[in-house]
């Protein structure tokens, strides 16, 4: 979502000029996660993985696309920058994917409560390993 990740909507007050305060297909799309029933909980979660990426020496939109490009379910990640400093910023998290430790991996993890379930081999009746493994690089 569009300015989530630098932080825009962290708070309650959306910025005036900003998309979510007139576009009200966007501020539809926006109300999922930051309506009145999951927004406090995703502006928690945001503050705090916000924290965790300030600990590690990244930017929020940093910690997202390094986390995005150490992800092995993940093929692609895609920026959206506006201005030539918001790339230079973006392109950087390519370099500090390796602040990002298992230990910090397993965290986002307990944060977002998000991880793909495994599913079953169903051949051998077994668990599949989880799509989601903590990288060891």
């Amino acid at each position: 979502m569009l300015g989530v990740l630098t932080g825009k909507y962290n708070n309650e007050e959306v910025p005036e000029g900003f998309r979510m305060a007139f576009d009200t297909v966007w501020k539809k799309h926006c109300d999922q996660y930051l309506g009145e029933k999951t927004g406090e909980e995703t502006r928690k979660k945001l503050r705090t993985i916000a924290d965790i990426g300030k600990d590690v020496g990244m930017s929020m939109s940093q910690f997202a696309l390094a986390w995005l490009v150490k992800n092995r379910d993940v093929s692609t990640a895609i920026i959206g920058s506006k201005k030539p400093e918001q790339l230079e910023e973006n392109i950087k998290a390519i370099e500090l994917t390796k602040n990002i430790t298992p230990e910090i991996e397993e965290k986002l993890e307990k944060i977002l409560g998000n991880r793909p379930d495994s599913g079953l081999d169903w051949k051998t009746r077994t668990p599949l390993k989880p799509r989601r493994q903590i990288s060891t690089l």
